[in-house]
């Protein structure tokens, strides 16, 4: 006996309209053949399943309360498992969800790198000017310390010069760098400021005009007698004066003058 199942030809005559919207309907739902849908729609009609055809399942359209019942039918069956339908469009549904935000997760990630690089690179800027700080603050110390040990002030400078009355340059030499700033303030501030032989002298306004005043009162070559005349102040520059060739005695006038 032939497994193949017997099949028969049924011959049913129909009005026209009614064959016209069959062969539309067949159409719509994407049979290629009347009889393929004539043959679905009696298998449907004893509740068998429908003998397959050469249907495209992409070209399938069924209405949509028919598609619901065929669906009821299937999971009352048991053909159809309403968890695994769920479990598939759950993990559709988180796909689709991924692939909307991933691309705005990727950004965001980015945006927190950026934002860590960014810290980094404030916190090196922050050290960096902290270290400039702690070198400016070391630099005004050392230069606060500096002009409090150099008479570099009005008032420093004319003390010194007061107490001292004379001020050679080969004296403050290791004290003072900037000897050249150091006179000419002296000299702008009124003291007498002498260019001599290797060095240059201030002397006190007060104390130069009483060693002018001496030096015209002394009529000697005699060094002993000009030196019991003068002070130990006034004997060096005396002396430095005479060496540097700034004075000279008058043998025919027996005086000191000064070279003009």
């Amino acid at each position: 006996m032939s497994s193949k199942s017997k099949e028969r030809v049924i011959i049913v005559k129909v009005p026209e309209d009614l064959y016209i919207k069959l062969e539309e309907r067949a159409k719509a739902l994407g049979y290629t053949f009347l009889a393929d849908y004539i043959r679905y729609l009696l298998a449907t009609a004893l509740e068998q399943p429908p003998t397959p055809t050469t249907i495209t399942p992409e070209r399938i359209q069924i209405p949509e309360d028919t598609l619901v019942k065929t669906i009821e039918r299937l999971i009352a069956e048991g053909k159809i498992h309403v968890e695994q339908l769920l479990e598939k469009a759950m993990a559709k549904i988180e796909r689709r969800i991924f692939d909307k935000v991933n691309p705005f997760t990727s950004k965001v990630d980015s945006i927190a790198r950026h934002q860590a690089e960014l810290r980094e690179v404030i916190e090196v800027i922050v050290e960096r000017i902290k270290r400039l700080e702690e070198r400016v603050s070391t630099i005004e110390k050392k230069i606060t310390e500096t002009i409090s040990k150099t008479p570099t002030t009005r008032k420093k400078a004319l003390e010194i010069l007061k107490e001292q009355g004379v001020i050679f340059e080969s004296d403050i030499a290791k004290k003072i760098k900037n000897r050249n700033l150091f006179f000419a303030k002296l000299e702008r501030l009124g003291a007498k400021v002498i260019e001599l032989k290797g060095e240059r002298v201030a002397v006190d306004p007060d104390l130069w005009s009483k060693f002018v005043e001496k030096l015209r009162e002394i009529r000697t070559n005699n060094e002993a007698e000009i030196r019991r005349r003068l002070s130990d102040k006034e004997f060096r520059l005396f002396k430095q004066l005479r060496e540097s060739a700034i004075i000279y005695f008058d043998a025919i006038n027996s005086e000191w003058k000064f070279v003009t």
